[in-house]
């Protein structure tokens, strides 16, 4: 497994990133885990994931304690 962190200046930029590296990986079919501290970041992931590029969605799944099948998760269990 590998961490990467980027370096992003405004909320813009960093919404940008995220939706970018969701959808590289996806393509290459890649798992991607996003890990959040909690139920807002869940939710904010999950919602731009739906929404955006706004000609499209990223199939994904909201983690708790089960594997990932999809190719991108987001998760705020320490256990995956």
């Amino acid at each position: 497994m590998r961490t990467v962190f980027f370096q992003v200046r405004t909320a813009q930029d960093k919404i940008n990133r995220i939706v970018e590296a969701s959808h590289f990986h996806f393509l290459k079919k890649e798992h991607l885990l996003f890990f959040v501290e909690d139920d807002r970041g869940l939710l904010y992931i999950d919602n731009l994931l739906w929404s955006l590029p706004k000609e499209s969605f990223l199939p994904h799944r909201i983690l708790s304690q089960k594997p990932a099948e999809e190719l991108i998760a987001i998760t705020k269990e320490k256990l995956n």
